[in-house]
């Protein structure tokens, strides 16, 4: 029964009517503005009267004398659209798996020494230890800190949890089980014992869907028969939860998403945790729910085999996946990747000789100035600064290493700006940057940005002055964002892990996704592509091997000044393609 349902009732076994807060708190939906909604909507539809009584307060009535039902029927609710959506979720919490994201936010403290029940004792032995061994791998990298420990549905603070309340802990005993995808373990029980940690759930770093084959072990050890998550629709949450191969006994699996609009950051995890308040109190959740933001959700059925199917398809070893996707072999994919950084042997005659010594010794000279600080900035209102500490990369690296920014944090940092920085005054653009880290952290963290529209990251970026063409530069940075969450390819790699290949990560940034367009726009260029990769190993600190096959990206200026100055002769071919 959905909560319009069960406030038409109550109002016709009430034969004096019953006023909004009466309805609240004999039915327990919340929050009021939820309430009166209903009460509108059953008015509109001519079901219910709202008049004011003698305190000048509404009262609902009932507006039929028979068994009226409602317009829209449970049962025609319930039948999936075109779209794959359904108007209508209803469970038995006795047997429901409720899957929900971990939170950014988190309380500190907790009890030295406390154990109690984990997620590893109901997975099978040999799972059991895989995922006790990759947690170890993994907590250097989450800095996780178990000295101290409380229940994840307490450590947990951010905005879903501390909408959803008290909800949460009824729910661990209400549901046949709450799990939640942590980015420090993976997956958790809502009442299993956890310490602090810093870091956001990455697939990349839970490898073969050892998440999702943890969540299936689970559903079967407890008997599931249903299958509930709860998450941003274009999250990493979500997608490990649409890659879960569930086993048989699980029925039916759904996916709870808002509609986020603007304002998503905070509505979006708001109406996540209002949403699983509905579903603890009754039940069911119908698809016109909206949260007291008025935000809506969508109600995705997810079919079990063709889930299992998928998941089946993604544990293949990546070299024969890929290679069976394309079409082609490791060698041919070997060769293209070689391809993108050719070595070039020029046979030099005496004249180029002799420019080549000459462009040695200005190098060694601007190099020189650079480093010891006596170059002339007055013509653009600047005093000299003094090596490679001094531009405005680094320096907005190391402001954020001071403000103790994670690692990992500031190679996204330095990833979304760098794809900015085109045709612009660096050193504003890094200073605008590094001013919208320390206002919106939120908005570098691809997790979050990819649950956004455009349009919401366009009137971020265009208010900091990071952005110049604001739509162009807003759909880059949400690509980049929906790419990196994705968790593949060596870009990823290298952002989550601090650690790359440069040929790969060359290759990698001209990849497309599955229709064709670019996983890195504005990324991936001849000028931009090299930059980003020698600015993740300083200021990033990521190790990057090969970094010497990284071609050099001549300046249109540069290319300029070397010809006039006799070093370079025309017909040169530069790095981006063009002739000096």
């Amino acid at each position: 029964m959905t909560n319009e349902e069960r406030v038409l009732a109550l109002i016709r076994s009430s034969a004096n009517g019953l006023t909004d807060r009466e309805i609240r708190e004999r039915t327990g939906i919340s929050p009021h503005q939820q309430v009166n909604r209903i009460c509108n909507r059953l008015a509109k539809k001519g079901l219910t009267s709202r008049e004011r009584g003698p305190d000048n307060v509404l009262v609902n009535r009932s507006a039929v004398e028979d068994d009226a039902v409602l317009s829209l029927p449970a049962r025609d609710r319930t039948k999936e659209r075109h779209d794959g959506t359904v108007g209508l979720l209803e469970i038995e919490l006795g047997s429901a798996l409720l899957v929900v994201p971990c939170s950014g936010g988190k309380r500190l403290g907790g009890v030295e020494g406390v154990d109690g029940v984990s997620i590893l004792d109901f997975l099978p032995e040999e799972l059991a230890d895989e995922l006790r061994d990759v947690r170890k791998r993994n907590a250097r990298a989450c800095q996780v800190d178990e000295s101290l420990r409380m229940a994840a549905v307490e450590r947990y603070c951010g905005t879903l949890y501390q909408s959803a309340g008290r909800s949460v802990e009824q729910l661990c005993r209400s549901v046949a089980g709450l799990a939640i995808i942590s980015g420090g373990y993976g997956v958790v029980l809502g009442r299993e014992q956890i310490g602090w940690y810093e870091q956001r759930f990455e697939q990349a770093m839970w490898p073969d869907d050892l998440v999702g084959r943890c969540l299936s072990a689970y559903a079967r050890a407890i008997g599931a028969r249903t299958a509930v998550g709860l998450f941003g629709a274009t999250t990493s949450y979500a997608r490990a939860f649409q890659r879960v191969g569930w086993p048989r006994e699980i029925e039916q699996a759904w996916l709870v998403s808002p509609v986020g609009g603007r304002g998503a950051l905070r509505k979006v995890p708001r109406a996540l945790g209002e949403a699983l308040v509905a579903i603890g109190s009754s039940g069911a959740l119908a698809a016109d729910w909206m949260s007291r933001d008025d935000v809506p959700v969508r109600i995705t059925r997810i079919g079990v085999g063709a889930t299992r199917t998928a998941d089946a398809g993604a544990r293949q070893p990546r070299e024969e996946q890929s290679s069976a996707s394309r079409g082609t072999s490791s060698t041919d994919q070997a060769l293209r990747v070689r391809d993108g950084v050719r070595e070039i042997r020029i046979a030099l005659d005496e004249d180029d000789a002799r420019r080549l010594e000459a462009a040695a010794r200005l190098a060694g000279e601007v190099a020189g100035d650079f480093y010891e600080g006596r170059l002339d900035l007055a013509t653009r209102g600047e005093t000299a600064t003094t090596g490679w500490s001094s531009m405005p990369e680094v320096e907005a690296a190391q402001e954020l290493r001071r403000g103790g920014v994670s690692e990992r944090s500031i190679r996204h940092f330095l990833t979304f700006v760098s794809a900015m920085d085109r045709a612009r005054d660096a050193i504003r653009l890094w200073r605008a940057g590094s001013a919208l880290f320390q206002r919106h952290p939120d908005v570098f963290d691809p997790a979050i940005v990819s649950s956004m529209t455009s349009a919401d990251v366009a009137g971020f970026l265009s208010a900091a002055g990071v952005s110049q063409r604001h739509g162009p530069d807003s759909h880059a940075w949400w690509t980049i964002s929906r790419s990196l969450t994705e968790g593949t390819g060596a870009v990823c790699r290298l952002v989550t892990r601090g650690d790359g290949d440069a040929v790969e990560l060359l290759a990698d940034l001209r990849s497309v996704d599955s229709a064709g367009r670019p996983r890195f726009p504005m990324l991936k260029g001849p000028k931009v592509g090299p930059m980003w990769v020698r600015i993740m190993a300083n200021p990033g600190a990521a190790r990057i091997q090969r970094i010497a096959k990284i071609p050099v990206a001549v300046d249109t200026h540069v290319r300029r000044v070397t010809r006039n100055l006799g070093v370079a002769r025309g017909g040169l071919e530069g790095a981006t393609g063009k002739r000096c």
